[in-house]
């Protein structure tokens, strides 16, 4: 086996472990939480220069969501974008659906991990031996691509980053934040202290979140998110400290001066923030959320908003988690969220289901996890065999372990399936995004 399949190899198993399996940044995992090498699906060949072409599909092994727009990570370590492009976010200046509604964003060097923002996308390029580089490209209003506001950009720009070795990314609805050395650290959006709570300026440059300076075993933060108004970061001794406008004990957000700690809950295996709240899946307690619940996005049975975490009611054991939300324009904080079921990869959704978000046809918003239902032809089930998930503002998208993707909600922007012209109707439906998936004639 030649020296850099080796390495590659040995790259994809330390990622997996320091990541813990969370199904938007790692490949190659089971929903047992166990990792594996798959010579086929990693020796995928470097880049050349040149563009590569998945033949006849690609497998994707990550999707991740912005609002209108979502990206695939594929077999070729490149990034394919489609959806919205009104800031550039699927990296082409060509409208969408110029080249049958998907861009392929060509990076400098194998995409090792990306992240949709809202409006924007980033990604980090590797190559062995070189440390990872950060490139994002999209709305940069905020200084969400570089840390520097300025008009947006379909080419990716990397933010002044002085040469840390970034290990993930996660770009927010107008912040962007990094892991670095085990450091949390974010640009962009700062009105409300997301970006970092010390400051008092509405857009800042990459600055390192204070409470994460502290390096030593158990203090070390392995995954950060980012929401509306707000961040996280959860710490490999299990812990999360959450920052920017968070809910407080007389239910009002209220922003924070200073990174706080979460109470309650100190096992936590995977953490998700978008919109106004915030879930997490504890080792003791099982599936937990907090924050807004105006459309039932906690999953409790209610839509009372919640200061401290609560149980999702009858949720199976999870072992991913995702959410999203946003600001209606009644002023309520509305979303909705997801996790990946342990047992048989299924997906179950809940909260807000105006544009079929939920995966459930045309129903009432729910308050309480419902499973996602798949529609292949007349044929009607239970999604199952998940790999990774991530909702947008009104449609979800996942990753299947056979490298499909599948897409459900709102559509009006192309970003279920790339159809140009977009089909106005929601998919209450999981369908199958196209070109996508197993190379079966291989």
């Amino acid at each position: 086996m030649p020296l850099w399949r080796k390495r590659r190899g040995l790259a994809v198993v330390l990622l997996c472990s320091f990541f813990a399996c969370t199904g938007d940044s790692t490949v190659g995992c089971s929903p047992t939480l166990t990792c594996s090498y798959n010579e086929d699906a990693f020796g995928a060949p470097t880049r050349d220069g040149g563009p590569f072409e998945c033949w006849p599909y690609c497998r994707a092994w990550q999707v991740s969501t912005g609002a209108n727009h979502n990206c695939a990570r594929h077999d070729t370590f490149q990034v394919r974008c489609w959806g919205d492009n009104s800031f550039g976010q699927l990296g082409t200046t060509m409208p969408a659906g110029a080249s049958g509604g998907f861009a392929d964003y060509s990076l400098p060097f194998d995409a090792q991990t990306m992240s949709a923002g809202s409006t924007h996308t980033c990604a980090i390029n590797t190559v062995i031996g070189a440390l990872p580089l950060l490139t994002c490209w999209g709305d940069n209003s905020s200084g969400q691509i570089d840390g520097f506001p300025s008009p947006s950009s379909a080419v990716g720009r990397p933010p002044a980053l002085e040469g840390r070795n970034v290990a993930f990314v996660r770009a927010g609805t107008l912040n962007t934040c990094i892991l670095v050395d085990g450091s949390v650290m974010c640009w962009g959006s700062n009105e409300f202290g997301q970006s970092d709570p010390l400051s008092v300026a509405r857009n800042v440059g990459p600055s390192i979140i204070a409470s994460t300076l502290a390096t030593g075993f158990g203090r070390a933060a392995g995954n950060v998110v980012s929401g509306l108004r707000h961040a996280c970061a959860r710490y490999f001794d299990g812990h999360i400290d959450c920052w920017g406008a968070l809910l407080d004990a007389d239910g009002r957000f209220t922003r924070v001066s200073a990174p706080q700690r979460v109470d309650g809950i100190d096992d936590v295996r995977e953490i998700a923030a978008g919109g106004m709240q915030t879930c997490a899946v504890s080792g003791s307690r099982g599936v937990l959320c907090w924050g807004a619940n105006d459309s039932g996005q906690l999953g409790d049975g209610t839509t009372t908003a919640s200061a401290t975490p609560v149980a999702v009611l009858d949720a199976p054991v999870a072992y991913y988690i995702a959410t999203n939300g946003s600001i209606a324009d009644d002023g309520r904080a509305v979303g909705h969220t997801c996790l990946i079921e342990r047992e048989h990869g299924g997906a179950w959704c809940w909260g807000e289901n105006g544009r079929g978000e939920l995966g459930i046809g045309v129903a009432p918003d729910s308050p309480a996890p419902t499973r996602v239902l798949a529609r292949e032809g007349d044929e009607e089930e239970h999604l199952v065999g998940v790999g990774g998930l991530r909702p947008g503002l009104h449609h979800t998208c996942a990753t299947t372990y056979r490298g499909a993707v599948l897409c459900w909600g709102d559509n009006s922007l192309g970003q279920l399936d790339g159809s140009i012209p977009p089909t106005t109707p929601p998919f209450g439906r999981a369908i199958v995004v196209p070109g996508f998936g197993p190379r079966e004639a291989e």
